[in-house]
């Protein structure tokens, strides 16, 4: 990828030898390039209702080619230091001609919720999935950027010292790029980190050596994915376990795996039981949890996880194979009937969860859930075998 355009640089546009006979270094307020060489302009576009517009920059570059065996034909080339660089058209023609480049794309609106309801104020993470001529190759998106506060003393903004995520949820869930004010946006021109495959120089040009393939957003843990123009959600769905028991015991649901859980999780819960003996443990991250309990006074450094009931397993928001379907009964519960959930190791003195979302996702079986997915269960109860005397 080359750092700028200067006069006298060639290039092969098609089948014609170029070269750049002029070279500016920022646009007008509308983004539009108006050439001097010839009656020829570009329209500079991020995408095709935003304009490009640069004041001037040393590094940024809109061009004119000119074919060496026919002066007669023209292109226009565009340069940019973080969009990358694009040239049209890919048919050198005579003036005057007016091309428009746009040098980004963009998904449709992006939305994050959680149990159906916007979530506000969240950081979340894009992770571009690239071919590259070793492989394929995980880039996660964006580095931390500095976080500027107002300084009486200086009288202006300096560095806090703090850092932060640009993509952030407004108030009603939709992701937008906090730090520009505007939605997301991925550069395709030649050399960009989102160019695609088919975002060659000019069209019908060779194809990028490495490309962007696919882009997915993050949000603690579960993921969707995103493709240009069309809109995304992402609908976090949180499970609970429901465990009765002698009220004054601990209990303690550890996500299976939880050594390699994604930030912001909530991997491990702790509780003890209140009067009248049941506890519920909300807001859990789907996957299959371990159960244990300890009587009171054992203290959390020396506890004995195994001293009140053995460990028990109980998967939260995940659906179950037709094989348990077939083999476990019906359980009734207020009244009506409802699909079992898959009974721990200890048989059936088991917790039961309360399976409130399809978004599955287990822990090393790859990158998490995505989409809408909704499976809708009410609470399902079974008693956590928690003897009343202790051990």
């Amino acid at each position: 990828m080359r750092t700028t355009v200067n006069v006298g640089d060639l290039y092969q546009v098609g089948a014609h030898d170029m070269l750049v006979v002029e070279v500016l270094r920022g646009t007008d307020a509308g983004g539009v390039v108006s050439f001097q060489t010839a009656p020829v302009f570009a329209r500079l576009r991020r995408l095709p209702d935003l304009p490009l517009v640069v004041s001037y920059d040393q590094l940024f570059a809109c061009y004119l080619l000119r074919s060496r065996d026919d002066p007669g034909l023209y292109a226009v080339g565009v340069y940019h230091p973080a969009l990358g660089e694009r040239i049209a058209p890919a048919e050198p023609c005579p003036a005057p001609f007016t091309e428009e480049l746009v040098l980004c794309w963009a998904p449709g609106p992006v939305r994050v919720l959680m149990d159906g309801e916007p979530v506000a104020g969240e950081t979340v993470s894009l992770m571009l999935e690239r071919e590259t001529g070793d492989g394929t190759a995980l880039c996660l998106l964006p580095d931390k950027h500095k976080v500027l506060r107002w300084s009486e003393e200086w009288q202006a903004l300096v560095d806090s010292g703090e850092r932060d995520g640009p993509y952030k949820t407004d108030e009603d869930g939709y992701v937008h790029n906090a730090v520009l004010g505007e939605p997301i946006l991925f550069p395709r021109g030649e050399g960009a980190f989102g160019q695609r495959h088919e975002d060659a120089l000019y069209d019908g040009a060779e194809p990028p050596v490495e490309s962007t393939q696919r882009v997915w957003l993050y949000f603690r843990g579960q993921r969707v994915e995103l493709t240009e123009g069309q809109p995304a959600t992402l609908d976090w769905r949180t499970g609970t376990i429901v465990v009765s028991g002698p009220a004054g015991r601990w209990v303690r649901a550890e996500l299976e795996g939880a050594g390699n859980d994604p930030a912001c999780v909530t991997c491990r819960v702790t509780a003890q039981i209140p009067a009248p003996g049941e506890l519920t443990l909300s807001g859990l991250y789907p996957g299959r949890y371990c159960l244990s309990a300890w009587k009171p006074g054992s203290g959390t450094g020396n506890r004995d996880w195994s001293v009140i009931a053995p460990r028990q397993w109980v998967s939260v928001g995940r659906k179950l194979r037709d094989r348990a379907r077939r083999l476990l009964p019906h359980l009734r519960l207020h009244g009506r009937r409802r699909h079992p959930v898959r009974r721990g190791r200890a048989g059936p003195g088991a917790a039961t969860g309360l399976r409130r979302g399809g978004n599955d996702r287990r822990r090393g079986q790859g990158p998490g859930a995505h989409g809408t997915a909704a499976d809708e269960h009410a609470h399902q109860r079974q008693p956590l075998g928690i003897p009343a005397g202790g051990g």
